[in-house]
């Protein structure tokens, strides 16, 4: 996305993943589904307990302390932003040029499905 924000070539990229941004999507969704199981099952740590909350914290305490290591970096570091933003992102510092004749220009749908999955998997 700041690639793009940037007015840069996605062809300048040496390495695309072969879900793109969809892939940081999916996985986001999988770890919340991962703290949400974890949240339930240390509610109910058994199918016929009830939530008790000497159990609860002692199974879910990781959660506590990143949101507490979390607040103590924003006090620390006097940065209260959310996020970055896309044109602040410096996508230059440790990259080296590419040529254009280095861009891979093979378009995705002109590549046989052997050669896609291939290329995903690899």
């Amino acid at each position: 996305m700041a690639w793009k924000a940037q007015g840069r070539d996605l062809r300048e990229i040496p390495y695309r993943a072969p879900l793109g941004v969809w892939g940081s999507w999916i996985g986001l969704f999988l770890v919340a589904l991962c703290l949400i199981a974890t949240f339930y099952n240390a509610l109910y740590p058994s199918p016929n307990s009830s939530p008790d909350a000497e159990t609860f914290f002692a199974a879910y305490l990781a959660t506590f302390v990143v949101i507490v290591l979390y607040l103590f970096w924003k006090v620390w570091s006097r940065n209260w932003k959310l996020y970055v933003n896309l044109m602040d992102i410096d996508l230059v510092s440790g990259s080296r040029p590419l040529d254009p004749s280095e861009f891979d220009n093979t378009p995705e749908q002109n590549r046989s499905w052997g050669s896609r999955i291939l290329r995903s998997l690899f």
